[in-house]
């Protein structure tokens, strides 16, 4: 099974990186495919300030300086369940996209935590994926942080460090992207395809489900676990067939 640990899942170490902004400010041309864009026409800013565990962490909003060392909800002035909410927008983005997209969910959760700066965790899960399935995977999965993103934004609490937040508390998302066969390799700033691009992809697919994402969080909070065919049921969408399984994350 292809296993995705979204939501907010844990506090994360972060240093400061020597090196600052990346400015990458020329958009791809209108009539080119934003995943096989020109690399001489990229279209984002990525802020290389950061590092997780050691390694530069690319962000597209810039993280406060106050904000360094271990991170958590709290630290950004989420309550318990403004956490539990995030969380349940992060899975069910996955989820729904992935539904959308013809990619089987086996099932979506949330679990608390113990420690108190992350109260929710959660995971989306799917089933092994087609080569013509692999973009709405990687849709899906881009899904999670963009999501919470939108909703930052439609619940008032958006700022450029909650929403650089969210971009860190992704990392297990990013990492099994780019340890993905998808082709393009999305990059962050460099290369043919940029990760802003899959971002925008992403927020695409989203428009299409967002409604249906917002209808299930208080199901998924209430319920803490929902198989992947009661979400389609739930909203409409006939989950794919699924297969072997295998483990990724």
């Amino acid at each position: 099974m292809t296993r995705h640990a979204g939501g907010l899942p844990s506090t994360g170490q972060l240093t400061r990186a020597a090196s600052d902004t990346l400015n990458l400010d020329h958009p791809p041309l209108p009539s080119e495919d934003p995943m096989t864009a020109s690399p001489y026409a990229p279209a984002y800013v990525w802020h290389h300030d950061v590092r997780v565990g050691g390694v530069v962490y690319p962000l597209r909003h810039r993280l406060d300086d106050a904000y360094n060392g271990e991170l958590s909800d709290r630290v950004f002035g989420f309550t318990p369940e403004q956490s539990a909410e995030m969380a349940a927008v992060h899975e069910l983005g996955h989820a729904l996209v992935w539904l959308d997209r013809g990619v089987h969910v086996r099932y979506v959760d949330l679990k608390k935590r113990v420690r108190l700066g992350n109260p929710v965790d959660g995971n989306a899960v799917c089933g092994p994926v087609a080569n013509d399935r692999m973009l709405g995977w990687a849709l899906g999965v881009a899904a999670g942080e963009r999501a919470v993103d939108r909703w930052l934004r439609e619940e008032g609490l958006w700022t450029p460090s909650r929403a650089a937040w969210a971009e860190v508390s992704a990392k297990h998302d990013r990492d099994a992207i780019l340890a993905s066969s998808i082709d393009p390799k999305p990059c962050f700033g460099s290369g043919m395809a940029d990760y802003g691009d899959l971002h925008q992809l992403a927020d695409d697919a989203l428009v299409r489900v967002w409604e249906r994402v917002r209808a299930s969080v208080p199901v998924l909070i209430t319920r803490q676990s929902i198989g992947g065919n009661e979400l389609g049921a739930m909203n409409g969408i006939v989950n794919a067939s699924s297969g072997r399984y295998r483990k990724t994350a």
